[in-house]
C-alpha cells in the first residue's frame, strides 16, 4: 500500500466543505470517479450521485478518485474499495475506461465480471458514457444505471434492500426488472433491452452541488446546475442528444440552491450547456452579486453574451469568458448544424474587453467530414482577429463521432489529416501576440472515439491493458452504413435510428434540421415525447 495516499486524502478532506459523514449503513457504497479528484469533484453530475446516494434510506455512500500510486481509498473514510457492498464508477468519458480497471486491479477486485463472486463488491457503472453505450464494459460491470441517477437509483437500493442474502446471479436478474437497469451477461436477445430513463421536473431534485473545495475547476465556489441538455440540435454533441429532453430549473430553485451556497461560500458557479438559453441568466446574476456573492458560469452563447450579462458578470468579479464557435467556416455550419452567425464572436470579444474581462477562451474543432484547409485557416482568422480586441485562449480537438449523435455514422478523421490541421494552425497562429494556443491530444480523441463506438469485445483489451489497432480501424476510423447493426441499439436512449440517420444525411449535403412537426413526430426525442 502507498502510504502516502491516506496522508493526501486526508488534506483534501480539510480542504473540503459539505462532505457527507454518515454513520454505518445497510447498503456501504464506494462512488469512484476513475480520475484525479480535480477532475472528479469537478464534475456536477458526480456530486449530485454522491449527494442523492446518501439522501437514501440505509445507504452510506464515500468518494473515491484514482491515486498517483497505490489503491484507491475513500476520501470520508480511508477505506479499500474491497470494504464495500458496492463499487461504483461514473463515467463522464471513455478514455476513464482503462482507469476503472486499473482501480479495480488495484483495488484486489477482479476486473472481468464473470471473475467475481459473492465475496466481491457489486461493480456498477453510471454516467453519460454508460447509456451512450455500455458495451465495451459488458464484461467488466456487473450492471449499467441507464440514464439520470435520480430516476434510477432509488427504486434500485428499494430493491437491494428487498433482496438482502440472495446470490449474487439472482440479484442480477431481479435488478434487471428495473426501469433503467441493464445487466449485460448472459447478452440479451435481439432487441431493445433496457430504456434509458430521466426526470422530467429538475425543481424537484436539488440543484447545488454539496461539496466545495479549492481543488476544482471551478475552485471554491458553490456549484449550482441550472439545467441539463441543449436542444440548438448539434449534430456532434452528446450533452444535447444524451440529455433529450432539454430541461431547465425555475429560477426560484436556481437562487434557492444559490443561496445555500453562499450561506457557505461567497462564490457561486452556474453550470448549463446552454446557460444563455436560460431566459432568467441575467436577473440571476443580478441577484447574485446583489447580494454580495461572486459569480461564475460554465461557457455561453456568442449570440448571448449582452451588455447587461457582460456587467453583472463582471461586477461578480468574473474576468475569463468561454465561447465554443467549433468552426467559423458557414459551410461546416450548416453542416454540424452550429448557428453562430459570421461577425458575433468579434462582437462577444468587443463587449468583453468593454466590460473589463482579462480573456476570452474558444473552443474549436478540427477533422470534420469534409473539411478543407481553407476552413482550418478560418479558425486561425478568427483567432487573429480576437487577439486584436481582447487576449485569447484557444483549445483545439478533434471530432470525436459519438454514439446516439447523427456523427455515429461517421468516420473519425484519420491522424495524419488532423496533424495537418493542427500544423496549419500552429503556422498561422505562432507569435501572434495575445494567443495562446492548446491543441488536444489526437490518440486520445481516437481511443475515446474507439472505446465510444465499440462493443464488448474491448473488455479484455481494457483488461489486457491494450487497445489493438484493428479495434481503432474498425469502430473509431471506419464509416457506418444503414444496414448494420450497431452495439448501442440494445439501449433506448431518446432519438430513434431513422432520424439519426437522416440527419447525418443532412449533414452530409449541408442542410439544417427541419422544424419540428409534432402530427408527423420524426423520433428525435427533444420534446420528451412517445414518438421514439
Amino acid at each position: 500500500m502507498d502510504r502516502r495516499a491516506p496522508a493526501d486524502l486526508v488534506r483534501i478532506r480539510a480542504l473540503e466543505r459539505g462532505a457527507a459523514a454518515r454513520p454505518a449503513a445497510r447498503h456501504a457504497v464506494a462512488l469512484v470517479y476513475p480520475n484525479s479528484y480535480h477532475v472528479g469533484m469537478s464534475s456536477m453530475g458526480f456530486q449530485l450521485v454522491y449527494a442523492l446516494l446518501n439522501s437514501l434510506p440505509g445507504v452510506r455512500c464515500e468518494r473515491g478518485f484514482l491515486m498517483p500510486e497505490g489503491p484507491t481509498r475513500t476520501v470520508e473514510g480511508l477505506a479499500p474499495l474491497r470494504d464495500f457492498d458496492i463499487v461504483g464508477f461514473s463515467l463522464s468519458c471513455e478514455t476513464d475506461y482503462p482507469r476503472a480497471v486499473e482501480i479495480l486491479r488495484r483495488a484486489g477486485i477482479p476486473p472481468l465480471a464473470p471473475e467475481r463472486d459473492d465475496r466481491h463488491p457489486l461493480v456498477i457503472a453510471g454516467g453519460l458514457c454508460a447509456w451512450l453505450n455500455p458495451e465495451p464494459l459488458a464484461d467488466i460491470a456487473d450492471l449499467f444505471v441507464l440514464g439520470e441517477a435520480e430516476a434510477v437509483l432509488p427504486a434500485l437500493f428499494r430493491r437491494l434492500s428487498g433482496e438482502e442474502g440472495v446470490p449474487r446471479g439472482r440479484l442480477l436478474a431481479s435488478l434487471a426488472e428495473l426501469p433503467g437497469v441493464y445487466v449485460p451477461r448472459p447478452p440479451p436477445a435481439r432487441g431493445v433491452a433496457a430504456v434509458r430513463q430521466w426526470v422530467p421536473d429538475l425543481d424537484r431534485w436539488p440543484a447545488l452541488a454539496p461539496i466545495t473545495t479549492p481543488r476544482a475547476a471551478f475552485g471554491g465556489r458553490a456549484m449550482v446546475e441550472v439545467m441539463r441538455g441543449c436542444g440548438r440540435q448539434c449534430r456532434f454533441c452528446v450533452t444535447d442528444y444524451g440529455y433529450r429532453p432539454p430541461r431547465s430549473r425555475s429560477l426560484g430553485a436556481v437562487m434557492r440552491a444559490a443561496e445555500e451556497g453562499m450561506a457557505r461560500v461567497r462564490s457561486v458557479a452556474l453550470l448549463g450547456a446552454s446557460l444563455t438559453d436560460w431566459p432568467h441568466l441575467e436577473e440571476a446574476c443580478g441577484r447574485i452579486v446583489g447580494r454580495g456573492g461572486r459569480i461564475s458560469v460554465s461557457s455561453v452563447r456568442a449570440d448571448g453574451v449582452g451588455a447587461g450579462l457582460l456587467e453583472r458578470l463582471a461586477a461578480g468579479g468574473l474576468r475569463s469568458l468561454t465561447i465554443a464557435p467549433e468552426t467559423p467556416a458557414a459551410r461546416l455550419q450548416r453542416r454540424l448544424n452550429k448557428r453562430v452567425a459570421a461577425g458575433l464572436v468579434l462582437e462577444a470579444a468587443e463587449r468583453a474587453a468593454e466590460a473589463g474581462f482579462a480573456e476570452l477562451k474558444l473552443y474549436y474543432l478540427v477533422g470534420v467530414e469534409g473539411e478543407t484547409d481553407g476552413d482550418i485557416e478560418a479558425i486561425a482568422d478568427e483567432v487573429r482577429a480576437v487577439a486584436g480586441r481582447i487576449p485569447v485562449s484557444v483549445s483545439v480537438g478533434p471530432l470525436v463521432p459519438k454514439p446516439r449523435t447523427p456523427m455515429q455514422w461517421a468516420p473519425m478523421a484519420p491522424e495524419p489529416e488532423l496533424r495537418r490541421a493542427y500544423g496549419i494552425l500552429r503556422k498561422r497562429l505562432s507569435g501572434v501576440p495575445g494567443v495562446r494556443l492548446g491543441l488536444g491530444s489526437i490518440r486520445a480523441a481516437i481511443l475515446e472515439a474507439t472505446l465510444s463506438r465499440g462493443d464488448r469485445s474491448l473488455g479484455r483489451a481494457l483488461v489486457e491493458g491494450r487497445v489493438p489497432r484493428a479495434a481503432r480501424e474498425a469502430f473509431a476510423l471506419r464509416r457506418r452504413g444503414p444496414e448494420e447493426s450497431l452495439p448501442w441499439e440494445r439501449i433506448d436512449a431518446g432519438a430513434g435510428r431513422e432520424y439519426l440517420w437522416n440527419e447525418y444525411e443532412r449533414f452530409r449535403r449541408g442542410e439544417p434540421t427541419p422544424p419540428c412537426r409534432p402530427a408527423s413526430c420524426a423520433a428525435c426525442g427533444v420534446c420528451g415525447g412517445e414518438g421514439r
